[in-house]
Parts: structure tokens; sequence; C-alpha cells
């Protein structure tokens, strides 16, 4: 809350799921392994994308500028992650 008190209000609310079919998940997997045995490998993989897309987000601004971003990564009833990120774009870039 103080963070958006200070950089007015919320631009974006952006939710990042894991998908259990992701190619690099399905391929890695042995021939009978489901995603449920191998929590490592989802989470590794999860990661890897989210890394990407902040990346692309924050940096390279596919969004426009963003001047904030808070994120929380919680997991699903079948240990599957997800991230819940707010973003606060420049104010001369609100979409």
């Amino acid at each position: 809350m103080i963070i958006i008190s200070h950089f007015e209000k919320l631009d974006l609310f952006v939710i990042f799921t894991c998908n259990p079919k992701w190619p690099e998940i399905i391929k890695i997997l042995l021939l009978y392994q489901t995603v449920t045995d191998r929590p490592d490998l989802i989470v590794y993989t999860f990661h890897q994308k989210l890394q990407k897309l902040l990346k692309n987000l924050y940096n390279k601004h596919y969004l426009d500028k963003v001047i904030v971003y808070v994120y929380i990564i919680e997991f699903q009833k079948h240990d599957l992650p997800h991230i819940y990120i707010l973003l606060i774009l420049a104010s001369k870039n609100k979409i």
C-alpha cells in the first residue's frame, strides 16, 4: 500500500501460472514420470520463464516503461507455482 500511495495508482495486475504441459517440462520427464514426480523441474522451468517475463516487462519495456513492480509467488493445490505481479508504469506511459 505504501508503494502504491507513493507512485500513484496501480496500472497492471498480471497473473503468470505454470503450465505442466510446457515442452521444456514434458521432454525432460522420463517414460513413467508425471509432473508431480519432478517438483524440482517444475520450479526450475517456472523460474526461468519468470525471469524472462520480468526482463521483458521491466528491462525491454514490452508494456511501456515500468517504474515499479512487486510480485508474490504462490503454489496451487497440485504444487504448481503461479505469480501475481503488480506493475506501475511511468506517468507519461500510462495505457
